[in-house]
């Protein structure tokens, strides 16, 4: 237990058995978690020149661990001080899944263009919600368990106004209150396919890949690595929901040429 809800107050540690030790972990059995979706695709197969595939998640992930069979440390326990009996408070960590998106959306397609010889054109677009996260401020520990992972309550956060990669975030409260960025990506493919002379089995196959076409940044969530929760620290005002990183690392718009020849 802190002293008081300062952050730099001094921590006291109850158990004898461990005395100054500065933690002990012990695994126990207090986690669920449920998932619930509602999955849905339409396919055309080739026909009349075109073909499409199109499928849809729409789903809801919730619990008191980040994710299914996941081991996570309990950081908001809290001891009475006169008693010394531990809380768990597990109804407080219900929350929404780490990996919680309600909408995902894929389409798929091609088409060959009748009259040009050999002209394919398909791409892909993909669609999915941002993840959750949790906003939070370690200027004071107010349940005073020495830790800094105390949700901030419902309302709307914005980073510092004089960064341009400072996003606002409608926060619902409670661990995993915020959402992050959504992702879109559309890519493109051209292929024309010539016929050589000779060999009925020669041909050359030229390709025109476009990936991202939108050139879209797809931002990773604008957490931080300060505190002992992955969130977004109001206190560190450097990092507050500020977009810092490109999802899986990319890509932008990108085209490359591509020849292949089958004999």
């Amino acid at each position: 237990m802190r002293a008081t809800t300062a952050r730099t107050a001094p921590v006291t540690r109850f158990d004898a058995r461990f005395g100054p030790a500065s933690q002990v972990l012990e695994l126990v059995n207090a986690g669920w978690f449920d998932y619930n979706g509602l999955q849905a695709s339409v396919q055309k197969r080739f026909s009349n020149n075109y073909q499409f595939r199109l499928s849809y998640t729409y789903s809801r992930s919730r619990g008191t661990v980040g994710a299914p069979g996941a081991t996570d440390q309990i950081l908001w326990a809290t001891v009475d001080p006169t008693t010394r009996i531990t809380d768990l408070h597990m109804d407080d960590r219900a929350s929404l899944g780490d990996q919680d998106r309600p909408h995902i959306l894929s389409f798929s397609g091609s088409v060959r263009v009748p009259h040009t010889g050999g002209l394919n054109l398909s791409g892909v677009y993909q669609y999915n919600s941002g993840t959750p996260f949790t906003l939070t401020d370690s200027t004071t520990d107010p349940n005073r368990n020495g830790l800094f992972e105390e949700p901030l309550p419902a309302g709307t956060y914005g980073g510092a106004a004089t960064n341009p990669n400072a996003i606002a975030v409608v926060n619902d409260g409670g661990f995993n209150g915020a959402r992050g960025p959504d992702f879109s990506l559309l890519s493109l493919r051209g292929a024309y396919r010539f016929k050589l002379p000779g060999n009925g089995n020669r041909h050359l196959m030229a390709y025109v890949d476009l990936f991202n076409v939108t050139n879209r940044a797809n931002y990773n969530n604008p957490v931080s690595t300060v505190g002992p929760v992955t969130s977004a620290d109001r206190r560190d005002a450097a990092t507050f929901l500020i977009l810092r990183s490109i999802r899986n690392g990319g890509p932008t718009r990108t085209a490359q040429f591509n020849i292949r020849y089958d004999f």
